[in-house]
């Protein structure tokens, strides 16, 4: 049986900038990323809720992907939206292939 301990070191909750499938993660890090990214724009609906967020950044150029997923899990089949956003004159390659924006 394992036993849950103090963590040996504090996390700086403003270096979050991704998360996936903890809510409180995932808003988290969806706050820090709004904080840092000046472009990004979000689906707002009372049927969908954020699952999945990532900041990638060269140093220059940030790219942001958002998975969207239905706040009502118990649905089958359900879908995912990918929203996938950066700033002009970024090439970004994702796993799914390049996107290029000019």
């Amino acid at each position: 049986m394992l036993e849950r301990k103090e963590a040996l070191e504090e996390i700086d909750n403003s270096k979050v900038l991704g998360g996936k499938g903890d809510e409180k993660e995932v808003n988290m890090a969806l706050t820090n990323i709004r904080a840092n990214v000046p472009f990004l724009h979000e689906i707002t609906s009372k049927e969908l809720k954020p699952s999945f967020v990532q900041l990638d950044n060269d140093g220059q150029h940030y790219s942001v992907l958002i998975h969207y997923a239905l706040l009502d899990d118990t649905v089958e089949n359900s879908k995912v939206i990918f929203f996938h956003q950066y700033e002009k004159g970024f090439t970004s390659t994702y796993e799914r292939g390049d996107f290029y924006h000019f």
